[in-house]
């Protein structure tokens, strides 16, 4: 058995680095590889037929699309939206729920170079963070003031993925609070 292409194993791994992920806000996870994709891989765990998703970028999804049966939808009504890198301008369409069912509000999940090294130095607050804990987002501080703006109206809001080439991965949930440091 070729354990390289086994989508059941990688989506379990995978799976659970996800839930570790928003369970510990700003702390990293590696994902592996799906189709030779680390954001495949997460389209993977994410989708099924029930959802939609939206994705802007080079890669292609049809195998995906194929495996899941998720429907491709508009950044505005798409459940998960995927981009090949980050910007803020993503953030304005994305839905945030409504107060009686925000859990309908989007997961984006961004591409970026590198998370470890690059971006800006932030503080990070609230469930699943012991008090505080200082990182590095690979972002500039217009992406998070949208971020913020974005959630501000708790419970409605946006949940976030950031992804690394290398495969490592970062959650920040609509509950954790982010201030730039200076």
């Amino acid at each position: 058995m070729n354990n390289n292409n086994d989508i059941e194993r990688i989506n379990r791994a995978n799976f659970r680095s996800c839930l570790e992920a928003f369970a510990r806000p700003g702390q990293n996870q590696e994902i592996g590889s799906l189709f030779n994709s680390k954001l495949q891989a997460m389209a993977s765990v994410l989708l099924y037929s029930e959802v939609s998703y939206c994705y802007r970028g080079q890669e292609d999804f049809q195998m995906i699309q194929a495996i899941c049966g998720a429907k491709s939808s508009t950044m505005e009504t798409a459940d998960y939206l995927f981009f090949d890198h980050p910007d803020s301008d993503f953030l304005f369409h994305a839905k945030v729920g409504t107060a009686e069912q925000p859990e309908l509000g989007a997961t984006l999940i961004f591409k970026c170079h590198k998370i470890e090294t690059e971006g800006t130095s932030v503080q990070l607050s609230g469930p699943g963070i012991d008090t505080t804990l200082v990182t590095t987002l690979p972002v500039n501080k217009g992406f998070i003031q949208q971020l913020n703006a974005k959630n501000e109206s708790f419970p409605m809001g946006v949940d976030i993925f950031f992804l690394s080439e290398s495969g490592i991965l970062l959650g920040l949930p609509r509950t954790t609070k982010i201030e730039v440091m200076p």
